[in-house]
């Protein structure tokens, strides 16, 4: 009896109550069984040792391994490179059966040979094994020209930028520079962090200087360029790089944004001379309206995150801006710069503009601007590996309370994505509650706080920052190493910016975690699926963003981009 108990693991007096009977029916069952044990366990060691013995001759056969481009949870849905799908043949998708509810638990990663595969399982988010390369192209190819000075910016340009220990030029600032240079009208678009800012930004304030030379009493207040952004935090970063550019320089500039008296001195300071402004529609198209800034001197005019402002609720400003300014037509035969050809329009984004016809009509031809981009635009990159969880809605908190946690623990900057500002706060107070120090951006946290907090976690005072994707568009993130998509993006144009805050230039690891729980969000996930699977674009990237989520969310002010009217206004 003791020996039956041992055998099956039970105590001795749950034995007492049925051995009686199998002693009786069952005589050899217990040398039976000692007789099975010892059989299985002699074939149990031999099954067990082929494989690896199989495993350690496959490691060391001349035959390259493959490089996992998915890696699910499923291995038969695995992908790797090299693999390609017929014409005609079905592509099989991990993310197939997400439609129902037995899929909760399901997940997939892309480009695993970024990833650390022991931190690849389901509820923490992986790691990248290798460091993003300002120096190497999307392809990976190393970029041929060995600096700045090369594309043809001046030399105190180019010690400004070795300052702050940027030697060499990134791929879109190679392709945009000479023409931006040459006076023409561009459309720069290209993936998010890949240096989009200083494509325009050189060449424009090089062209200011080299003007200024020949000026010798400007108006006052009647700036040579003006860059129009979608919101006061990116206006704040664009005004601080050019800061840092001009230091010591023969050249003005001003931020002009609205909300507080002291943040508006359009109000306040006295005339001066002003060679570029920087600040949000709302607020420049009052300024100018009022008569606060003139338009008698403008020759550049650049649209930061174009796609945003020239969209359902912004293009009728824009437009009459543009209709206001004489703009220069691209001279096929190369002209160069001259300033009475009108000013020069640039239009930088990463995702094309849509309905360009509509917003040009009447004021320049649409297929005379010059357009320029990267490679890889519009496909996922292999600089931002991502993990794809599909969870129940009741375990969407739980689930990312789990990543929270390992990032907590390692001191990762972390920030997470929400698609209403309610769902944002509700987030960072339940994680702060919870003991994990995490502040909130939204549209109703009033615009000097929001400066201030995203100022400290840039400084790392502290690792976790709650925001929705509108706010923190175009700003930039490149202390993030980790994005968390708390709620999964319905829409392409959302997903490339949302995915774009880490992969940037400069940064060292950084990876997404896709928290997929709704049947809606579901659609997204298999086009993205498709499209690495296929190794082509995303497609339907030209959406209208403002238009989708002002109807998605109309209720929800943080969705939207500033009110022009309201911008320039003081807060109580």
């Amino acid at each position: 009896m003791q020996r039956f108990a041992n055998l099956f693991k039970v105590d001795a007096a749950s034995v007492r109550l049925f051995y009686p009977a199998l002693e009786s029916k069952c005589q050899n069952i217990t040398i039976f069984v000692q007789q099975q044990s010892i059989w299985t366990q002699t074939h149990m060691k031999c099954n067990v040792y082929k494989p690896k013995v199989q495993d350690t001759k496959s490691r060391n056969s001349s035959k390259p391994r493959k490089t996992p481009i998915i890696s699910c949870k499923r291995k038969e849905f695995n992908f790797y490179e090299g693999m390609k799908y017929g014409k005609f043949e079905a592509v099989p998708l991990a993310s197939q059966g997400w439609l129902k509810r037995g899929s909760n638990g399901d997940f997939f990663s892309l480009y695993e040979n970024y990833m650390n595969p022991n931190e690849l399982h389901f509820g923490y988010a992986p790691l990248p094994k290798t460091t993003y390369s300002p120096d190497l192209s999307s392809s990976g190819e190393r970029n041929t020209i060995q600096g700045f000075a090369s594309l043809g910016i001046e030399k105190h340009l180019v010690e400004s930028l070795r300052k702050v220990d940027i030697k060499r030029p990134a791929d879109i600032q190679v392709a945009s520079i000479p023409h931006v240079l040459q006076g023409k009208n561009c459309i720069i678009s290209a993936h998010t962090g890949c240096g989009k800012t200083l494509a325009y930004l050189l060449p424009v304030i090089q062209q200011v200087l080299e003007s200024n030379k020949e000026e010798r009493s400007p108006p006052h207040g009647s700036p040579k360029a003006i860059i129009l952004s979608p919101s006061r935090e990116l206006s704040y970063q664009i005004f601080d790089v050019i800061q840092k550019l001009t230091e010591g320089l023969p050249i003005s500039a001003k931020l002009v944004v609205g909300g507080y008296e002291e943040l508006s001195p359009t109000r306040n300071d006295p005339p001066e001379i002003i060679d570029i402004v920087v600040g949000s529609l709302g607020t420049l198209d009052r300024s100018f309206r009022t008569g606060v800034l003139s338009k008698q001197r403008i020759k550049y005019i650049v649209l930061d995150e174009a796609d945003q402002l020239v969209d359902d609720q912004n293009r009728g400003k824009v437009r009459h801006l543009l209709k206001t300014i004489n703009i220069r037509i691209n001279s096929l035969e190369g002209d160069d710069n001259d300033d009475d050809l009108g000013a020069q329009v640039l239009l930088v984004s990463a995702t094309i503009p849509l309905n360009l016809e509509i917003l040009f009509e009447g004021i320049v031809d649409v297929d005379s601007i010059e357009r320029i981009t990267t490679t890889h635009l519009h496909n996922v990159l292999k600089s931002s590996p991502q993990l794809f969880l599909k969870v129940g809605q009741t375990h969407k908190a739980k689930t990312l309370v789990d990543l929270i946690e390992k990032d907590h623990k390692l001191k990762r900057p972390v920030l997470i994505f929400s698609n209403t500002a309610k769902t944002a706060e509700w987030v960072g107070y339940q994680l702060d509650g919870l003991g994990y120090p995490c502040k909130t951006l939204t549209s109703h946290v009033p615009t000097e706080i929001r400066q201030h907090l995203f100022q400290q976690f840039q400084q790392g005072e502290f690792n976790i920052l709650s925001s929705t994707p509108m706010i923190a568009r175009g700003l930039d993130t490149i202390r993030v190493q980790h994005v968390i998509n708390f709620d999964f993006p319905l829409y392409v144009s959302e997903y490339i910016h949302q995915i774009g805050r880490v992969g940037r230039i400069g940064q060292k690891v950084c990876h997404i975690t896709n928290i997929v729980a709704f049947k809606r969000e579901v659609e997204l996930v298999q086009k993205i699926e498709l499209s690495v699977r296929l190794n082509q674009k995303l497609q339907a990237v030209n959406a209208n963003i403002q238009g989708i989520l002002s109807h998605r969310h109309a209720n929800d002010e943080d969705d939207q981009v500033e009110n022009p009217e309201e911008d320039s206004k003081p807060k109580p």
